[in-house]
């Protein structure tokens, strides 16, 4: 009876029993894919080619006092897109597990309440005595920055910049979303494909603010063309700052008018005509040299 409810509950992910073992403190469930076909997570592309294939582990929900733990027999199928840059990927459990997680999505949900209930210490305790595992505080403090970083939404004003993954080595591009002030994603590379990529994932967004960048800006136009493209406060600050400069090098009169003493009118040695001011130099368009864009 309990098989054939267990089985029954599994086919609604696609899966199917292939062997049950019952011991006093464990339930281990073998099970394997009905499916004949899997996407690619990159071009998402079907794909029937199957490559090799692997068990993972997950937990789930307990049984009573008995934990429940999943052998899921994954397949590694050959991308056949002809676009991908992806030779082979690995199936995914539609609804029933995330990559790489090794919990099942309800027992993660059933985690995270715990968690934003009674935090770490007290998460530790719950768990054990509910017969969920045993977990380390910190690991439950890990699902809760888990949870909050998979309820963000696609951000409205993204910032696109670059950073360094080390000192002399190659950079990457982080995404930062400018309402929440945090950082969204860490892209491997800082070409217009990887940030097109991304933008074509994330539909969404509306306004991006980046520096001068021509790979950005391709990137950006190619993946996201309704966005409004802007520069970034940092690098208007640093085009500013450039400009003048500019001015002050190329006129070093004007910072002589500025140290000028002041002469109050109310002084007795005060002139009764004030000298000829020196004519102001023309300084350059400030727009043109910044770069802006449209």
């Amino acid at each position: 009876m309990h098989q054939n409810l267990l089985a029954e509950f599994l086919s609604e992910f696609d899966l199917r029993v292939l062997d049950t073992e019952i011991d006093p403190d464990c339930i281990t469930v073998s099970t394997s894919s009905t499916r004949s076909s899997a996407r690619c997570p990159q071009c998402h592309h079907e794909s029937s080619k199957v490559y090799s294939g692997y068990v993972r582990t997950v937990a789930d929900l307990p049984f009573g006092a008995r934990k429940v733990i999943l052998h899921l027999d994954i397949r590694r199928f050959f991308c056949t897109g002809s676009d991908c840059e992806r030779v082979a990927f690995a199936e995914q459990i539609r609804d029933l597990t995330i990559r790489y997680a090794r919990r099942t999505n309800q027992l993660y949900r059933a985690l995270r309440e715990i968690d934003f209930e009674s935090g770490g210490e007290g998460g530790a305790r719950m768990v054990k005595k509910l017969h969920y595992g045993q977990l380390s505080p910190n690991t439950l403090l890990r699902i809760i920055r888990d949870a909050l970083q998979d309820d963000c939404p696609t951000p409205r004003y993204l910032g696109v910049d670059d950073w360094a993954m080390k000192k002399g080595c190659r950079c990457g591009t982080i995404l930062v979303d400018l309402e929440r002030r945090a950082i969204v994603d860490l892209l491997p590379d800082r070409t217009s494909d990887v940030l097109k990529k991304w933008l074509k994932a994330h539909p969404g967004v509306e306004i991006i603010t980046r520096d001068r960048s021509g790979s950005y800006s391709e990137g950006v136009k190619q993946g996201a063309p309704n966005a409004n493209q802007i520069a970034d406060r940092f690098h208007l600050l640093v085009n500013l700052s450039d400009v003048l400069r500019q001015i002050v090098q190329h006129n070093p009169g004007i910072l002589k008018l500025s140290q000028e003493p002041k002469v109050s009118s109310t002084s007795e040695n005060a002139p009764k005509e004030p000298p000829p001011m020196a004519k102001q130099p023309e300084a350059p368009a400030i727009s043109a040299s910044l770069g802006l864009w449209e």
